[in-house]
């Protein structure tokens, strides 16, 4: 796990200066390593430095030779690197790495899991490695399958590759974008950066607002839901999505979509209970491969199913190989309706993990909220990120540089209540009127749903399909009528909400489920775990988001998901043989929720509506009067708590710490 940056110029005049500067604003991703490479038409230079280790580098090709204020600006490409030591700590895994002819260069940030299995294939097809790098490994099967190699990589990776004697580059993310990775281009460059902020040391930078982005999270919180960031011109490579071109054409060159879980396999023929076991499998293995590093790994709980299967998995495994245990991080609280210490307690208890707690608290929020509004880089939805950051801090004061953690579990198993309307539904629609009835009972019983709550979700299902947005816009705070900006005309297309927008009128729980994991809820969640973890050096590892598991969860039955009352029904049986009795068998779900509503309104709420009022001008000049008034008197207790007030914080936050401007 890492930081990187590339430039490529359309004349050779790279400035080396603006490169440093970018790799400078992420030390925080890698903080064990700086490199450099340099290209031009007849020669490569790898350069070092500040923090490029003093190891012993003799027969690398890619040694550095200088350091990186000694050299000219007569360069037409570069790439940078900031290094976070996870496998192969020696100096052969140092970066920019290139292949042993120096035709290859590479920036990498991220793990292939499987690049041990990988290796021994490339061994047969007479490849040859100096390190145990997985690095090397990418080089070596991209010589080997051209951009075909995406398809054999098992893990979250983001990269860019130059090919010095045909003069091509190849960028690419992972399947479901775990990694980030980010394109500006401006008229004489192109640049890639692991982070927005990088951008600001390009001279040409004019940090101005997308108008469509910021409607977008206004009216509902959604990001990263688009090619498009709140930055205007700046867009990110999307996940399963590569760039490969002539460096030449890079200016005019769009991202091609190299995965699709939509294309992926029909159901399985298995029944519930040995879909059950495969799913164990699946996700025994995930667990095995996310285990390779050579530095400690730790694991995030919460005391849900999804972070208590990851402990118990990750228990039963170490002990299996005679390990010690694992350290665990769980945020509690003081206020009982938002503290899981008791479901956290009776898992730790029983894996007799290393377990390590923190309370955080609204003095602590205030206190970090700078430094995690900065480390986002665009707004975010809501305080459970600064939980979310704690996990992270906690961690790295306990010396473990990689967690385990339960990203993708709820869109893929149908975690979330509003798979049971779904499936509600597509009951209906297939005329299983008796099915219904028992599930919506069952509804009733676990949950406490009343029939009258369960109908009105229905109504959907049998009103005429031109009805159903106007319905569903009625309902909203948040409405398409408002005005949430302060100024949008001609510079908003879309001002309906963008869940709706690519949720089809008649929806299915596998739709859903893929939408999910695609576009409107796994894409933000690791946008912000990305973050939150690179802030304190630490590699957040995703085993619900093997692509295996992914795809063999996503083309199951619905019923072997949700059915019956219950979530994750797939899960909940193939970890049985693991899970405490009382979590396998647990209902309610929160999740490293805080309580957002009580710091803000109740212990700060003076404080947040005082602060907004004194960035009043800045507030004016992206919201409306109507959404600054909304988020005073939602702070003051005078309307109903909504998110729509952190929403109005937030922006303002954003715009303020990266000078944001309306055009």
């Amino acid at each position: 796990m890492c930081g990187l940056a590339a430039i490529f110029q359309l004349s050779p005049q790279l400035n080396a200066g603006v490169l440093s500067r970018m790799a400078d604003l992420i030390a925080h991703r890698g903080p064990d390593g700086e490199g450099y490479a340099l290209g031009r038409t007849a020669s490569i230079e790898f350069l070092a430095g500040p923090d490029t280790p003093a190891a012993d580098m003799s027969g690398l090709a890619f040694k550095p030779s200088a350091a990186l204020n000694h050299c000219d600006d007569q360069w037409t490409w570069g790439l940078a690197h900031r290094r976070l030591s996870i496998l192969d700590l020696a100096a052969t895994g140092h970066q920019p790495m290139c292949s042993s002819d120096g035709r290859y260069v590479i920036t990498y940030n991220g793990e292939v899991y499987n690049y041990l299995e990988l290796k021994q294939e490339l061994i047969g097809h007479g490849h040859s490695f100096k390190g145990r790098s997985d690095t090397e490994v990418i080089i070596a099967a991209y010589v080997q399958w051209g951009s075909a190699c995406l398809q054999r990589f098992n893990g979250m990776f983001a990269f860019v590759l130059v090919d010095t004697v045909d003069h091509r580059a190849f960028a690419a993310r992972d399947r479901f974008g775990v990694k980030p990775l980010y394109l500006f281009k401006t008229a004489g460059s192109c640049v890639f950066a692991s982070e927005i902020k990088q951008f600001s040391a390009l001279p040409q930078w004019n940090p101005v607002i997308d108008w469509q982005n910021a409607q977008d999270y206004m009216i509902s919180g959604l990001s990263d839901h688009t090619p498009g960031t709140l930055f205007a011109g700046v867009i990110q490579i999307q996940g399963g999505h590569y760039i490969e071109c002539p460096i030449e054409q890079l200016s005019t060159a769009h991202p091609t979509a190299w995965y699709s879980l939509d294309a992926q396999g029909g159901q399985t023929q298995l029944g519930f209970e040995g879909a059950a076991l495969r799913f164990s499998e699946l996700f025994s293995d995930s667990i095995r491969l996310r285990l390779r590093a050579d530095v400690p790994v730790g694991t995030a709980l919460s005391g849900g199913v999804d972070s208590s299967s990851i402990v118990c998995e990750v228990s039963a495994q170490l002990k299996a190989k005679g390990q010690g245990a694992q350290k665990s991080f769980s945020i509690c609280s003081v206020i009982p309706q938002y503290d899981e210490r008791k479901f956290v307690d009776i898992v730790t208890s029983a894996t007799g993990v290393d377990a390590h707690h923190f309370y955080p608290e609204a003095d602590a929020l205030l206190s970090d909220l700078p430094h995690i509004v900065w480390h986002q880089d665009e707004p975010f939805g809501g305080t459970s990120i600064f939980a979310e950051w704690s996990v992270y801090k906690l961690a790295r004061s306990q010396g473990v540089k990689v967690t385990l953690d339960g990203h993708g579990a709820d869109e893929m198993l149908c975690g979330y209540h509003l798979f049971f309307w779904i499936y509600l539904n597509d009951l209906l629609y297939k005329g299983r009127v008796g099915q219904w009835m028992t599930e919506a009972r069952r509804l009733h019983e676990v949950h406490g749903y009343s029939f009258s709550d369960i109908a009105r979700s229905q109504l959907i299902a049998i009103i005429p399909s031109r009805w159903v947005q106007v319905l569903r816009n009625s309902f909203r705070r948040e409405s398409a009528s408002q005005q949430l900006l302060s100024n949008t005309q001609g510079r908003v297309l879309a001002i309906d909400d963008p869940h709706q927008r690519v949720r089809p009128l008649f929806n299915h729980v596998r739709s859903e489920s893929v939408r999910e994991l695609t576009q409107t809820s796994v894409p933000v969640q690791l946008h912000w775990a990305d973050r939150d973890s690179m802030a304190h050096s630490v590699e957040s590892r995703l085993p619900f988001l093997d692509y295996r598991l992914v795809e063999f969860v996503t083309f199951c039955s619905d019923a072997y998901k949700i059915g019956n009352g219950t979530t994750k029904r797939m899960l909940r049986k193939g970890m049985e043989h693991r899970l405490p009795p009382q979590i396998a068998q647990r209902q309610d779900k929160m999740g490293f929720v805080t309580p957002e509503q009580v710091w803000l309104c109740d212990q700060q709420g003076t404080y947040f509506s005082d602060w907004l009022k004194r960035k009043d001008a800045l507030a004016r000049s992206i919201l409306s009067e109507a959404s600054i008034q909304r988020a005073h008197r939602i702070l003051q207790r005078r309307e109903r708590y909504n998110r729509f007030a952190w929403r109005t914080l937030s922006m303002v936050m954003w715009a303020e710490r990266f000078s944001v401007k309306g055009h």
